[in-house]
Parts: structure tokens; C-alpha cells; sequence
């Protein structure tokens, strides 16, 4: 932690501690962690992976390519990813 927020200091390149913005995309380690507060479970990881998809569109200008063509095989991961997810948490 330490070292990556130096590295990212002294390099100009933006640092986000989420750990410091939990209440900001709702995050609470007794539902969202399946080890008490060390590591996500999946409810905890659609509310970062959310959290930070919204930061990319709005400081980096992250466009949506959920409609685009040329980027299909994402929607085709997506269809496989979440038919594993809902074969583990049903």
C-alpha cells in the first residue's frame, strides 16, 4: 500500500484508497466480505467494480461499448460470467 501510493506520488498518477471511500459506494464487511474484512465477496465486488466503472466514465472519460459491435465478445463473456455466478450463489 504504502509503496504503490509513493510510486503513484511521485509519478503524478491518480491514487484511489477505496478502504477511505467505503461509505461511498456502500460497502459494509460484515455482508460484503466472506472472510470478515480481508477479501470481497461477490456482493462487495459488483459494489467496487461499480464504484470505480463510474470513476473511469467520469474522470477518464471511459466510454460505454455495451452497444458497440466490435467489442460483442465482451457481451458474450459477460452472458458466461454471470451464468457461472448464478450457478455458485443459487
Amino acid at each position: 500500500y504504502n509503496a504503490v501510493k509513493q510510486y503513484a506520488e511521485e509519478n503524478n498518477i491518480d491514487f484511489i484508497d477505496t478502504n477511505q471511500k467505503l461509505d461511498e459506494f456502500g460497502l459494509d464487511w460484515s455482508t460484503d466480505s466472506f472472510d470478515g474484512g480481508d477479501h470481497l465477496n461477490y456482493y462487495g465486488a459488483v459494489k467496487l467494480s461499480t464504484y470505480i466503472g463510474q470513476i473511469l466514465q467520469d474522470s477518464y472519460g471511459l466510454e460505454n461499448r455495451r452497444e458497440d459491435e466490435n467489442y460483442q465478445t465482451w457481451e458474450e463473456d459477460l452472458v458466461k460470467y454471470e451464468k457461472e455466478i448464478s450457478a455458485q450463489l443459487y
